[in-house]
């Protein structure tokens, strides 16, 4: 179970280790093999398991975070918003899903007497990839752990043509070709944004982002 930081962090860290060394060693036997025949086959070969570290980083690292911040065992109303969404999004979706009254009233009531009650967010099943890891998916889990996706948005295009349209072809039989040169700057840029992704989640977690900002004091004029 991950209670502290320090606990978050060597999970991370652990998650990271085994992919990175697995990520290195698929793009060393590409290398090698960029003047032999094989050449093509380790590319699909590992543009496959790029996209299987890709999700499973993804699912793994935000699932760590989120089971950091539910034991926490903060109240509702210490949550940030992203985090408070998570608390309560199970009565959110009722209300949105109701043929009646009475969801919008549990909802109501939530918010009357249970705001400072402690936090019940559902960490294994927090984060969903929904097996399909696209760039819209990939934004509703950064905007859900309250991390910056700008940082991200420039690459849409790279993870939903290059690597999962690739993926999928490759993945359902298809005899899909990835040259040399793109693979290459395909591996680079998805190790980036894991790197950029794992940079995120442990400042905020340094940080306490997960948390409502205090209230601003103003002195006196």
């Amino acid at each position: 179970m991950i209670r502290t930081l320090t606990e978050l962090q060597e999970e991370m860290s652990a998650e990271f280790a085994w992919r990175k060394k697995e990520l290195h060693q698929l793009k060393s036997m590409v290398v090698a093999n960029e003047n032999t025949p094989h050449r093509d086959l380790f590319i699909r070969a590992a543009i496959t398991l790029l996209y299987a570290h890709w999700e499973g980083f993804i699912k793994r690292i935000g699932t760590a975070y989120l089971e950091f911040v539910a034991n926490r065992r903060l109240t509702n109303d210490e949550l940030s918003a992203p985090f408070l969404a998570l608390s309560v999004g199970r009565l959110v979706r009722a209300v949105a899903a109701a043929n009646t009254f009475q969801p919008c009233l549990d909802l109501v009531a939530f918010f009357r007497s249970k705001a400072a009650s402690q936090c019940k967010i559902n960490w294994k099943t927090g984060i969903n990839t929904k097996a399909n890891l696209k760039s819209s998916v990939f934004q509703e889990i950064v905007a859900s752990l309250g991390l910056d996706y700008s940082r991200f948005a420039t690459k849409e295009k790279l993870i939903d043509e290059k690597l999962l349209k690739n993926r999928n072809s490759i993945a359902h039989g298809r005899y899909s070709l990835v040259g040399f040169e793109e693979y290459l700057e395909l591996h680079d840029e998805m190790y980036g944004i894991m790197q950029d992704f794992y940079n995120q989640i442990e400042n905020s977690a340094f940080l306490g982002s997960y948390r409502k900002p205090a209230p601003t004091v103003h002195g006196n004029q």
